[in-house]
């Protein structure tokens, strides 16, 4: 019985899990790029999905990141992938470019594909002038 009076160390996981999640991200002030994009990548298991966050304007380097993100989601073949633009003031004719056969492949395969958050009136303007909305 005295086993049970005797305190039990804290086993490695028991510790808080956002002391070790903010130890492996980078710092908000250090982004990879400093006037670049940042792509965000989230898959959504209830439905299949993945949803893909972007901000910050986008131009030819972020595109073609950008671009490898969500051929890399639609090689997963998932029913649905979520492009959130929400902040994004601007993006150049590479970025519109790259949604553009982004939207194409999506299509072939059946894959919906979503853009959303288009709030801000720049957004809705150049991804309407690329036929995109």
């Amino acid at each position: 019985m005295a086993i049970a009076d005797r305190p039990v160390p804290p086993s490695p996981a028991a510790e808080p899990a956002p002391a070790r999640s903010r130890a492996r991200r980078p710092a908000p002030e250090t982004p990879s790029r400093r006037d670049g994009a940042v792509i965000a990548v989230r898959p959504v298991d209830a439905a299949h999905g993945v949803i893909i966050t972007v901000s910050g304007s986008v131009g030819a380097p972020d595109a073609t990141e950008l671009g490898e993100h969500l051929r890399r989601e639609l090689d997963r073949e998932p029913s649905v992938v979520v492009v959130d633009l929400s902040a994004v003031p601007a993006c150049d004719r590479a970025g519109v470019e790259v949604l553009s056969q982004v939207r194409d492949r999506a299509r072939a395969s059946g894959i919906a594909l979503h853009l959303v958050h288009l709030g801000a009136p720049d957004a809705r303007a150049w991804l309407a002038g690329a036929g995109l909305l």
